[in-house]
């Protein structure tokens, strides 16, 4: 259930990056409720819950109504004398629901109808949970440091081959819902875990039905600026406003340097500033033979990259549309996580990405000779 609820946190950040038309209503009952109770819809972030939309309990009713960008879970929690009594998973998405929920103490699982996608989500789980309840005795062993290494190594295997196990499990189960909106937002949730070949599987199922679903499309695009920006490809042009609020072009930089390095970062990103002063060390080391870098800032503020950029002594050229990760110099590139660099020769070629520190150094000299 842990590594259940560690790819769902992962996944969450998608949630908010896609648009649909419609909306949803829910109409909500709860009889072991009091006029005055709080009922909130929440994300889990890091198994925090997060308050996005709140109600108050009238005659033991209550209501909500918005707009889901996607199929996402989400929790319904009924505060009582500033204590939850009752925490449930629902999918929500543009539906009418109605949903009652239960005192915790009682056991019961909200009833929710208008959902079938909350419904598959709950059969879901049943088959997920089976699976990693296997797994609870080889993760033992694994963390047991009077462990010996012969069984670490049997657990190990163990668990590889839960892994597996889950992963087919998983494709079966989105593959059985297709088309369905349950079967996008798992997709999203899960893509990176599945492995190549079992997403690959799903993504041509649902190109086979026609699928519109947000998920599949967003993946669908970032394995076509995947392929457009790889090793070997022509670079994609990057222009947007610097510091002093001038366009600035990725391509005028190509053209009068032997290499240019992109910099994807952030002033918030903790390991982009921890590796600075290496690609600083690099930029010093050989600016003076051709070499040059352009920052692409993952920032909304512009004080705090601004400030960022003199406390850590930045020489080179900074842009950004301070769209934080709906940054289109990110989206051209498909840059999932920062710090990322691409390295450019003067043909407008792609011959390195995600370089960092020694390698960085390395494949520098062996140009730069």
């Amino acid at each position: 259930m842990k590594k259940l609820f560690l790819i769902i946190v992962a996944a969450f950040t998608l949630c908010h990056a896609f648009a649909q038309s419609a909306s949803y209503k829910i109409s909500g009952k709860a009889d072991f409720a009091k006029d005055g109770d709080k009922v909130y819809i929440a994300d889990m972030q890091y198994f925090d819950f997060i308050p996005t939309d709140s109600a108050v309990i009238k005659d033991k009713k209550f209501f909500f109504s918005g707009k889901q960008d996607a199929a996402a879970l989400k929790f319904i929690i009924l505060i009582q004398d500033q204590k939850p009594l009752s925490i449930n998973d629902i999918i929500l998405e543009n539906k009418d629901m109605q949903v009652e929920i239960f005192n915790d103490s009682t056991k019961k699982l909200a009833d929710v109808k208008g959902s079938v996608s909350t419904e598959l989500w709950r059969e879901f789980c049943k088959i997920e949970n089976s699976v990693s309840a296997k797994s609870a005795d080889p993760w033992k062993t694994m963390n047991d440091s009077t462990a010996s290494e012969a069984a670490r190594k049997a657990a190990k295997t163990e668990l590889d081959s839960i892994d597996n196990v889950q992963e087919a499990l998983r494709t079966k189960f989105i593959c059985e819902h297709i088309p369905s909106a349950i079967s996008d937002m798992l997709l999203g949730y899960y893509s990176e875990a599945l492995g190549a070949e079992n997403q690959k599987k799903i993504l041509d199922l649902m190109k086979s039905n026609n699928s519109e679903y947000p998920y599949y499309k967003k993946i669908v695009a970032q394995h076509e600026a995947d392929s457009k920006t790889s090793t070997g490809k022509q670079f994609t042009d990057i222009a947007l406003p610097g510091l002093d609020g001038k366009v600035i072009k990725v391509s005028d930089l190509v053209k009068k340097n032997k290499l240019t390095i992109i910099d994807f970062w952030a002033s918030w990103c903790g390991p982009c500033r921890a590796e600075m002063p290496n690609v600083i060390k690099v930029y010093n080391k050989y600016h003076s033979k051709g070499l040059e870098i352009v920052g692409v800032s993952l920032d909304t503020d512009k004080k705090a990259w601004s400030n960022a950029v003199k406390k850590l002594g930045i020489p080179w050229k900074q842009m950004s549309d301070l769209k934080g990760w709906s940054s289109k110099g990110a989206a051209s590139y498909n840059v999932q996580a920062i710090p990322a660099t691409v390295l450019i020769n003067q043909k407008g070629e792609i011959i390195a990405r995600d370089l960092r520190g020694d390698e960085l150094m390395t494949k520098l000299a062996e140009i730069l000779k």
